[in-house]
């Protein structure tokens, strides 16, 4: 016999019942979440990014016009990425959390604010690939897409620590944990999509970057793997959260 109740299934089919915790069932939750938030977001950010930016590739020479240039259309596209990974988020810990209705725009901000960083180092660095702005060589775009990596990893996760560190213990865990855990998805996530989908099946070109296609490809991948890396950590934090205390240490 099943029985479904707030806290686990019971399973009932044998002597000495097994019970599957709720941490279970928030696991499948969250990678699911944050699959089809990457991948969805993604899709719109990549379309965004491509109509505001692709009229002034190779056009735009002046390092001014083309940090603003960036700065507008990173920063806007990837507002929206992280407003969609954030409400599908929002969507398994709204019910764990208090103030949980600040999840999306908390994110959806860090992530803004990361396409200002790589939108400002894009349009004095990364002209050598972009085509727009200066040109410093490929290394300097290079060290642009790093930086700019470093605070899509770690901006937003700074952003929800702040919902998260009066309610769960050692909350300062989420920082690394799901920082690192950005920061690995989305180095495997840039390996199998710009070489395994550019140059070995062929389904996405180089021209393509960016677009709804890459992003979505590039999300979907990133999704994956930051789900899977991070649901453990989270489940852990969030079981032994505690809706009423206070001044909890972060």
């Amino acid at each position: 016999m099943l029985s479904f109740g707030p806290e686990c299934i019971e399973i009932d089919a044998y002597p000495g019942a097994t019970l599957v915790p709720r941490v279970t069932h928030l696991w499948v939750r969250w990678v699911l979440a944050n699959i089809i938030g990457f991948a969805a977001g993604g899709a719109i950010a990549g379309t965004m990014a491509r109509e505001l930016g692709q009229p002034q590739y190779g056009v735009v020479t002046s390092t001014l016009d083309a940090v603003l240039i960036a700065t507008r259309t990173a920063g806007v596209a990837l507002a929206v990425w992280g407003a969609a990974i954030g409400t599908a988020q929002w969507l398994v810990i709204r019910g764990e959390l208090r103030n949980a209705g600040w999840w999306m725009p908390a994110t959806s901000a860090g992530w803004a604010l990361a396409g200002v960083v790589a939108g400002i180092l894009s349009g004095l660095m990364g002209g050598a690939v972009t085509g727009s702005g200066r040109d410093v060589g490929v290394w300097g775009f290079v060290v642009a897409a790093a930086v700019g990596i470093l605070a899509v990893g770690f901006l937003p996760v700074t952003f929800q620590w702040m919902i998260m560190r009066r309610q769960v213990h050692r909350a300062r865990r989420w920082l690394l944990s799901a920082g690192g855990a950005f920061l690995v998805a989305a180095c495997i996530a840039a390996v199998v999509v710009r070489w395994g989908m550019v140059n070995v099946i062929g389904w996405i070109r180089p021209e393509d970057f960016p677009s709804a296609k890459a992003w979505f490809a590039f999300g979907t991948a990133v999704g994956t793997l930051y789900g899977a890396l991070t649901a453990a950590v989270l489940g852990r934090m969030l079981r032994g959260s505690s809706r009423g205390s206070s001044g909890l240490e972060t």
